[in-house]
């Protein structure tokens, strides 16, 4: 599912869709994973909770700044 092609200029030249999750999904998953194994409540799960958060901030502002 999703778009095949990012754009098509009407000189025909087609841009790709870049696909940043797909590019992110590994270190996604390392963070996350980390993330799980730490107990509740602890200070170290809060402080993995924000490198989960930025991972996907970076896959967020990625996707903006392809758009500008």
């Amino acid at each position: 599912m999703g778009l095949a092609n990012f754009a098509m200029c009407s000189d025909g030249q087609v841009i790709a869709n870049p696909r940043f999750l797909r590019t992110e999904e590994r270190p996604l998953a390392r963070v996350q994973r980390q993330h799980a194994q730490l107990a509740t409540g602890i200070r170290q799960r809060r402080k993995q909770h924000k490198a989960v958060a930025r991972v996907h901030e970076r896959i967020t502002f990625r996707r903006h700044l392809e758009l500008l």
